[in-house]
């Protein structure tokens, strides 16, 4: 049986959590991500006008994202995400590029400063929940009223568009022994 230790307690509910350079940042239903250093200091990073629903980083740098619409950085960096609500965010550690996903299978990729380098509508019928980055490609999950369905994107060049898991494989030279064709 394994021992439960509670890092953090909070008055409100925690929404999304990640761990960088040695702090547990969580954004909460307050519209505040907080952090956790390695003493058990707790203090606020930022405000959103809107409920935390999403945060990733990389290389010291959190990126959060909320119901608000609006991306913001742990450098006080804030611009809006070109969705209405973002829902899933992911921050891309060898370019620091930021991939937001929100409803209606809309997905952008952004600067650090908030400029838009594509949009396209990825999971047409439903909210992409969560996204991720391997390698050049961003790795989107979404759920519909009775299915879900995880796609990859290749964002390296112009061309667009997803491919089977074992393709993503042979790209990245990744030996594909029980991934889905």
């Amino acid at each position: 049986m394994s021992e439960r230790n509670v890092l953090v307690q909070n008055t409100h509910d925690v929404n999304c959590v990640t761990i960088d350079k040695g702090s547990i940042f969580y954004g909460c239903s307050d519209k505040t991500l907080y952090r956790r250093d390695e003493k058990g200091d707790k203090t606020e990073v930022h405000k959103h006008n809107q409920i935390v629903t999403c945060l990733d980083s990389t290389d010291g740098l959190v990126v959060s994202g909320g119901l608000d619409g609006n991306v913001k950085t742990s450098d006080g960096v804030e611009f809006p995400s070109k969705l209405v609500v973002v829902r899933s965010i992911s921050i891309n550690p060898k370019n620091k590029r930021i991939a937001v996903g929100g409803p209606d299978g809309q997905i952008s990729i952004l600067d650090t400063s908030g400029r838009c380098l594509d949009s396209w509508e990825g999971h047409c019928d439903g909210t992409v929940h969560a996204i991720g980055w391997f390698a050049d490609f961003l790795v989107t999950g979404s759920a519909l009223a009775s299915f879900g369905d995880v796609l990859a994107w290749w964002t390296r060049t112009w061309w667009r568009g997803h491919e089977s898991s074992r393709k993503i494989m042979e790209l990245c030279s990744i030996p594909s022994t029980d991934v889905d064709a």
